[in-house]
């Protein structure tokens, strides 16, 4: 096991794999950098309130039947940011401008738990997928502002994917075009899309604020779009979208 508490600390160039069974902290003032082949969780990963972790462009954080935990506080969220980002942490890559870069965001599968508490989190889509598994994924997000990014749950062409989802309180800003080049795309070009299999719990998707969802398809770009076999009506209210291609639920 392995605490991250020096202050400055970046990792500029390599990926990190922590192998099942492992776990790893980023405590205040550390501000891992994550380049080359990203971050890959197999064991846990708890990042702390205050911490600011940035991705070099193609780098991402890679859940493969690992935990990742990252609680932070109305004072002191946790960021998971682009490293072009300078809006937080600084200008660490050093070029003097900022932007929004393209990191590959958060790609969860293979029974996967993930849990953001008063997190921001820019410029990555949020992805939840099988990987060939029929274990069951775990996707809490709470209280927390997205900003350029999409909430997809679902395999290939929009297969249904086993997983828990509790969606309460976020605000995703600006989520812009919902990408359908990619081997996972999007079916209905929603900010918040989830496409679950008959045998998952039904989601919670409560309180949400939506807004900027585009699509490269007229008919599509809405702000929340759930497919489940079981769906509690009181589990998916006061969601509410803006300025979206589409603003029906």
């Amino acid at each position: 096991d392995l605490r991250l508490p020096v202050d400055g600390l970046q990792w500029q160039s390599k990926g990190l794999t922590i192998a099942e069974g492992s776990s790893l902290t980023a405590g205040l003032n550390t501000h891992p950098g994550i380049g080359g082949a990203g971050l890959r969780v197999l064991g846990t990963l708890s990042v702390e309130s205050g911490v600011v972790v940035k991705f070099r462009d193609g780098a991402g954080l890679q859940v493969d039947g690992g935990t990742v935990s990252a609680l932070g506080t109305v004072d002191a969220p946790v960021v998971f940011t682009s490293w072009s980002d300078d809006s937080v942490g600084g200008d660490t890559n050093g070029d003097g401008d900022s932007a929004a870069g393209v990191w590959n965001g958060l790609s969860a599968s293979q029974g996967s738990s993930v849990s953001l508490d008063r997190a921001v989190w820019r410029y990555g889509r949020v992805r939840v997928h099988s990987g060939g598994s029929n274990l069951v994924n775990t996707l809490d997000i709470q209280n927390s502002s997205l900003r350029g990014s999409q909430v997809l749950v679902a395999d290939g062409h929009g297969t249904a994917v086993n997983a828990d989802v509790t969606l309460i309180g976020n605000t995703l800003e600006a989520v812009g075009f919902v990408e359908r080049s990619r081997g996972f795309v999007s079916v209905h070009g929603g900010g918040i899309e989830l496409v679950l299999s008959p045998m998952d719990s039904d989601p919670v998707v409560r309180d949400n604020t939506i807004t900027g969802v585009r699509s490269e398809n007229a008919v599509e770009g809405f702000p929340v779009v759930v497919s489940a076999a079981i769906l509690t009506p009181g589990n998916l209210t006061g969601n509410s979208g803006s300025d979206n291609q589409h603003d029906v639920m």
